[in-house]
């Protein structure tokens, strides 16, 4: 490819971002920092489906693109008549610049980001450990049979692993972790997991910020569930209410409280003085029954258990169940 081609082409990828800028007020940055072209294409059309679209490109480009909307098209500039046609102020573009860094790509939607985060970051593929990687979680061998000869019981001794040999194979004797989070990948601890066909790593996309009309949102905004945001709303809509209610100043949070109150107060002095009405008058028949169906409720559970004797019976048992002995031909016995 020529050089006048590459530019031709490098000015069609710029003038497709600016165009973007003013489809979508939201953009979902995700790293790719190890993410194969299988996982990318497979985003893409999950995205496509929502009305989304992902765009991987070189950062240059992103950022030309971004410096171009930042100031109004002026003649003689490369594809002016183009930009003149879609331009529109955008000076809280200017907010984006300083996350175009590292290998990112750009997500355009106007989908919430709760929903699409959760399905973009489960589409991982598992890995093998490479030497010079950064281990992103802890890695431990469980102890079991290993499958390999006896003849690399060598090798697992120069790693300080304890095993034995068992039904022709080596066994490891005690769980061993190979690898701690944030640990670099040596090349012998990359040969043991190889040898032990062990893919212990999952990549795949991850969102590290949200662009939203000028606000850039950080990842305990952009992570929160909508029960999360529900119950951040009632105890925005609480703090209010006790606020109100405190200083005396009535508010749509604090009026049923004000009112509620209010009607208690009623009650109550109604009750002490003797006056009534039909409200009054509804809620104490109602509260007369609540407290009968208890009371009876109690009642029968507390009546007492009757239980039913059998009555005796005189068994002739030769005076061992009466006062007086009585002889075997049930004559009486003077003495």
């Amino acid at each position: 490819m020529s050089g006048q081609e590459r530019r031709a082409k490098k000015l069609v990828r710029i003038n497709y971002l600016y165009e973007k800028f003013s489809t979508n007020k939201q953009i979902i940055l995700v790293s790719l920092d190890n993410v194969s072209s299988r996982q990318i294409q497979s985003i893409r059309s999950l995205l496509r489906k929502t009305g989304g679209e992902l765009i991987v490109g070189k950062n240059t480009i992103t950022r030309k693109a971004i410096s171009l909307r930042l100031s109004a098209p002026k003649e003689g500039e490369d594809s002016y008549e183009f930009r003149k046609s879609i331009y529109t102020p955008m000076p809280q573009l200017e907010k984006l610049l300083p996350l175009i860094k590292d290998r990112v790509a750009l997500i355009f939607t106007d989908e919430p980001v709760a929903k699409l985060k959760e399905q973009i970051e489960s589409e991982t593929v598992a890995q093998r450990a490479k030497v010079g990687t950064i281990s992103p979680c802890e890695v431990t061998i469980p102890k079991g049979p290993t499958g390999l000869d006896p003849s690399e019981i060598s090798f697992f001794h120069a790693l300080k692993i304890s095993t034995k040999i068992f039904k022709q194979q080596i066994e490891i004797t005690q769980d061993f972790t190979v690898l701690l989070e944030g640990q670099v990948v040596a090349r012998s601890q990359a040969v043991l997991l190889e040898k032990l066909d062990k893919k212990p790593f999952f990549y795949g996309m991850n969102v590290v910020s949200v662009y939203d009309d000028g606000y850039v949102l950080s990842p305990d905004v952009f992570s929160m569930k909508p029960s999360d945001w529900a119950m951040k709303f009632r105890e925005a809509v609480s703090n209010v209410a006790s606020i109100s209610l405190e200083v005396g100043y009535p508010t749509e949070a604090s009026i049923a409280h004000s009112m509620t109150t209010g009607f208690k107060n009623i009650i109550a002095l109604c009750m002490e003085v003797g006056y009534t009405f039909p409200k009054l008058e509804e809620m104490q028949s109602a509260g007369a029954k609540q407290a009968a169906t208890k009371d009876a409720g109690v009642t029968e559970e507390a009546a007492p258990v009757v239980e039913e004797k059998e009555a005796e019976v005189d068994l002739g048992g030769g005076g061992m169940f009466g006062d007086e002995s009585s002889s075997e031909d049930g004559s009486d016995s003077d003495e």
